[in-house]
């Protein structure tokens, strides 16, 4: 991937997506997913050290300066979900519903995947005892085990949406901690979830692509590292 110039000083009409150069679910990677499924032609820019992120900071001009970040045109925005939501509502609506009420729904589940979720999840920065990390991930991946069923291909008003995009990479990170198959043995359901949406032809396209950021999933610092 080309390195583009600093979002201080750049004058490119493409969107450009700003985040640490590691995949962090929602944070990082699912924002990626969703700017590969709009087709939209996008810039990125991956902070490598606090260094580097505090250079740019200090010249963005953002209300609320933080990672991530989108900058488009003059406009920027920050916060993971929101950002999030700012992706779809431009660039690809489809995610995010198509009514008021489809909309809520994909928001009420994103806040159910994401609570607890993070809640386990940060627990990486804490301990080493990745056993234990990956018993408590087990209890936690039930819940969206339970809503998903065995009767829903997607999780939100029987399409694809911004939350299934969640899920997966949910799964993904789930599995390259664990080094193993055990949440797809655990969870059937879920590795038939996480294969539908990797089998879409617009997420295959960006999978396979130089703009796909395979791994770290979390920064070196982790006490879990993956």
């Amino acid at each position: 991937m080309t390195e583009p110039p600093s979002p201080a000083t750049s004058s490119s009409t493409k969107p450009l997506f700003g985040y640490w150069a590691f995949r962090a679910n929602n944070r990082g990677s699912v924002n990626r997913y969703i700017l590969g499924w709009s087709g939209v032609e996008y810039e990125e820019k991956r902070y490598t050290s606090g260094d580097e992120w505090g250079a740019d900071k200090a010249n963005l001009g953002m209300d609320f300066p933080n990672l991530p970040y989108v900058k488009n045109g003059d406009f920027f925005v920050t916060e993971s979900k929101v950002v999030s939501a700012y992706l779809c509502d431009k660039f690809a609506p489809d995610l995010i519903g198509d009514t008021p009420e489809e909309r809520a729904r994909i928001l009420q589940i994103q806040e159910n995947l994401l609570d607890d979720y993070w809640k386990w999840f940060s627990g990486i920065f804490r301990t080493d005892d990745k056993e234990s990390m990956l018993t408590e991930g087990l209890k936690i991946m039930k819940v969206a085990a339970d809503y998903l069923g065995d009767d829903k291909d997607w999780l939100a008003n029987g399409k694809v949406s911004l939350v299934d995009f969640i899920l997966f990479e949910q799964m993904e990170s789930c599995h390259a901690m664990a080094g193993d198959d055990r949440f797809e043995t655990a969870y059937p359901n879920l590795k038939a979830h996480h294969d539908r949406v990797a089998a879409l032809p617009k997420m295959a396209a960006f999978l396979a692509s130089d703009k796909h950021l395979a791994a770290p999933f979390v920064p070196p610092f982790a006490k879990i590292p993956f």
